[in-house]
């Protein structure tokens, strides 16, 4: 499978071993903490940590960042805004650098774990809410799913791009009608199939009887222990002192 934003890379590094709720909810402190970083300094020092988790992981960031194309475009113009708009270049780059640092946070947590492991995560996690009738294990089984999609929405699209531009659509050249319409001609039958895909789920999903035993079997249930629980506190922590003090 091409690799995407989404793809689960195997691997044997201690990223990939870690517990999957010990990585979302550091993801999660990153993520909301970047916010609070003020600084350049603490910017940089959230660059490294990014850096040393995509070291640790082995990520395959260049066969990833080519494959971003439109984002960096949007990083592009967010830049251009901000310096147009008063506010300054380095303004601008700083709010790029925070962007640019959550979706490497992100990267490396769907790199290096499974859809089926992150949706038993975000379930586990959020199972005290089922008591006051909140329906976890739905919420669950849509992330689950959500995440299995992507990486097949973004091969169809390039697939059906490919063939568009084989029959002449122009996407990069020509006037602004001409690439609206060939991007209309990419999108619709990406929407068809989507939408042929989703029935064909949910036929498959009510054929297997989903939702009619309370609390389903699961092959393997991980219980969090107390080497990683105490790692996730302390990164946590360390995150949101960084984010306060730089």
């Amino acid at each position: 499978m091409p690799l995407n934003a989404a793809t689960y890379q195997p691997g044997t590094t201690p990223l990939h071993a870690l517990d999957a709720r010990v990585k979302i909810t550091v993801v999660l402190v990153y993520s909301i903490a970047l916010f609070f970083v003020d600084t350049w300094w603490g910017m940089g020092a959230y660059a490294v940590v990014a850096v040393a988790c995509l070291a640790v992981g082995r990520m395959r960031v260049l066969a990833l960042a080519r494959q971003l194309l439109p984002l960096w475009l949007i990083l592009a113009l967010t830049l251009l805004s901000s310096a147009l708009g008063g506010a300054g270049i380095l303004v601008g780059l700083f709010y790029v650098t925070r962007i640019v640092l959550i979706l490497a946070a992100s990267f490396v947590l769907t790199a290096t774990t499974t859809a089926s492991d992150i949706s038993q995560a975000i379930e586990s996690m959020l199972r005290p809410l089922a008591r006051v009738g909140v329906p976890v294990r739905d919420i669950a089984a849509v992330s689950g799913i959500a995440l299995r999609f992507i990486p097949i929405i973004i091969d169809e699209f390039q697939g059906i791009r490919a063939a568009q531009a084989s029959r002449g659509a122009r996407f990069a050249s020509g006037g602004i009608a001409t690439r609206a319409k060939a991007w209309g001609g990419a999108f619709t039958p990406l929407f068809v199939g989507l939408y042929r895909r989703a029935d064909r789920l949910a036929v498959s999903m009510d054929a297997r009887c989903y939702g009619f035993q309370r609390i389903p079997s699961r092959l393997r249930e991980c219980a969090l222990g107390v080497g990683p629980a105490i790692g996730m506190l302390a990164v946590a922590a360390a995150l949101v002192v960084c984010a306060i003090l730089l």
